[in-house]
C-alpha cells in the first residue's frame, strides 16, 4: 500500500486536475453562450443531421456518465489497489466525464441551440463538481 505522504501528493494532484476540468467547463459555457452568438457562425442551424448527432452523443454520454460514476465501484472490487491504480482509474472517470462537455462544445459550434448544448455542459461540469476528490473519498477508492 501506498504511504500517507504518497497519498497526500496523489491527493493534491487530483484535486488540481479537477479544479482545470472543471474550470475548462466552465470556458466551454463562455464559449457557447457569450463569445460564438457575437460571431454568427449558425451554418448548420437547423440540420436534421445536427439533430441525429445530438441524439447519438446524448447516448454516447449516458453510457460514459455511467461508465465514470461505476469506476469507483471496479476499483473497491480489487484487493488493495495499489496507489498508482486509483489513480489511473480517477483520470479514466475525469476524461470521461469531460468529454460529455466536449460533445456540448462540438454541438454548439456547429449551430446547435443552448436547449441542445447546456444539458451536456451542465450534466459534465456536476458531475466533476459532485465527484471532487477529497481525503475521505480518496481512502476509499474515489
Amino acid at each position: 500500500m501506498a504511504t500517507d505522504n504518497e497519498t497526500g501528493k496523489f491527493l493534491l494532484i487530483t484535486k488540481i486536475v479537477q479544479a482545470v476540468l472543471i474550470f475548462s467547463v466552465l470556458v466551454y459555457a463562455v464559449m457557447l453562450y457569450v463569445v460564438l452568438p457575437r460571431i454568427d457562425i449558425g451554418v448548420f442551424y437547423g440540420d436534421p443531421l445536427l439533430i441525429i448527432m445530438a441524439q447519438v452523443f446524448g447516448i454516447i454520454s449516458v453510457i460514459v456518465l455511467a461508465a465514470g460514476f461505476l469506476m469507483p465501484w471496479l476499483a473497491s472490487k480489487m484487493p488493495q489497489p495499489e496507489i498508482g491504480l486509483l489513480f489511473a482509474a480517477y483520470i479514466g472517470r475525469v476524461v470521461l466525464f469531460s468529454a460529455v462537455g466536449v460533445f456540448g462544445l462540438i454541438l454548439g459550434t456547429l449551430g446547435a441551440e443552448w436547449q441542445t448544448t447546456l444539458p451536456f455542459i451542465t450534466t459534465s461540469g456536476l458531475s466533476l463538481i459532485i465527484t471532487f476528490p477529497t481525503g475521505k473519498r480518496w481512502g476509499k477508492g474515489f
